[in-house]
């Protein structure tokens, strides 16, 4: 007896491309947010392989061209999943999700990305510093992992409740708000139990939270800095790496120094007018000496002294009595005649030369 055997033939069909069933067209976020979004796995379909978890996904530029390595929107194909944190404003930007097929065919939904700004005040800022040991500095990708893990770490809800208010790749710095903290009162009491999740009392880093990072982020230096319904002058920080040194000295450079030397200025600027108002008053002085002898034209000045006493001849004289008189010298009718006295005049002298007045001249006609 022949045995027939029967054989299955497994065909992968090439015959459709997959196709765009459930798009996601539209992203909204803003600066500094931790933006996630789970991707439907029915955003595409395919016929023969089947939804999105069965094909290959990918992040693209407009046109298919590939993204910058630092672009801020990242794809995780095992989860699928989109994240990131966009550190700049910028703006409307559209991106391609591509699914291929095993058959190399693919199709392209079309992603508008809008970014906002974030014109929100809070109460408060909290800055991680990190150390040299690596070369490479904070980028978006690493801002993105190391916020997910401290979220983890401070045993958040969510990651979504942090915003990142600043990178600065130069200072190795990496600064962010707890957004479910009040924005209308001062938190204190919250913010510091999230400080000392980081930090003891005396402004030492834990040594849990440090290991926690490492060997991926070197932390070095936590502060916290209390703002707007908080007392802005108070700061807490720590560091364990002489790096953050440097950034102390530019705040003390930033709230010192510069103070101190526009108040300097702004007092050698007063001193300056003050003694050049004080020359230009002693200027316009003029000295008793130096004062004109004519006030008027033909109107000499007068001073008080110059006035001469009433002269003695004018008083009356009193009469001169004689006692013994000679008898001999009586006039015709019998009666002496005395003899008046010697006259004398008094006497004058020139007007000094400052109080004679100026010449006249003749004008022809």
């Amino acid at each position: 007896m022949r045995m027939q055997c029967s054989h299955y033939w497994y065909v992968n069909s090439c015959d459709s491309p997959p196709e765009v069933f459930n798009p996601v067209n539209h992203i909204q976020t803003t600066v500094g947010d931790v933006f996630k979004l789970d991707l439907d796995p029915l955003t595409f379909v395919d016929k023969e392989d089947g939804n999105a978890r069965h094909l290959q996904i990918t992040l693209k530029a407009l046109f298919n061209f590939d993204l910058e390595d630092n672009f801020w929107l990242k794809l995780d194909k095992t989860g699928l999943f989109l994240y990131g944190i966009p550190l700049n404003n910028d703006n409307v930007y559209v991106v391609s999700l591509v699914a291929m097929d095993t058959c190399q065919q693919s199709v392209v939904d079309s992603i508008r990305l809008e970014v906002k700004e974030n014109s929100q005040t809070y109460s408060h800022e909290f800055t991680i510093y990190f150390g040299n040991d690596h070369d490479d500095s904070p980028s978006s990708f690493d801002v993105y992992k190391f916020i997910t893990g401290l979220s983890q770490w401070l045993e958040f809800t969510d990651s979504t409740q942090m915003y990142v208010s600043n990178v600065d790749p130069e200072l190795r710095i990496i600064s962010w708000i707890d957004k479910s903290l009040s924005t209308d009162f001062c938190e204190r009491s919250q913010i510091l139990d999230t400080y000392y999740k980081m930090a003891d009392v005396n402004g030492t880093i834990l040594d849990e939270f440090s290991c926690y990072f490492s060997p991926f982020f070197n932390v070095t230096g936590v502060f916290v800095d209390f703002k707007d319904v908080c007392n802005m002058t108070d700061l807490l920080w720590t560091s364990t790496n002489s790096n953050t040194e440097s950034y102390n000295d530019e705040m003390y450079l930033f709230y010192i120094l510069i103070p101190v030397a526009v108040l300097t200025i702004v007092i050698l600027v007063i001193i300056i007018i003050m003694l050049v108002r004080k020359c230009t008053k002693r200027n316009k002085y003029v000295m008793h000496s130096e004062k004109p002898v004519y006030l008027t034209d033909r109107q000499p000045v007068i001073f008080q002294n110059e006035y001469n006493e009433e002269e003695t001849s004018l008083r009356p004289q009193i009469p001169i009595i004689i006692d013994n008189f000679d008898t001999g010298l009586l006039s015709s009718s019998g009666r002496s005649v005395v003899s008046p006295p010697s006259y004398i005049p008094p006497e004058h002298s020139d007007p000094p030369q400052y109080r004679l007045p100026p010449p006249y001249s003749m004008s022809s006609i």
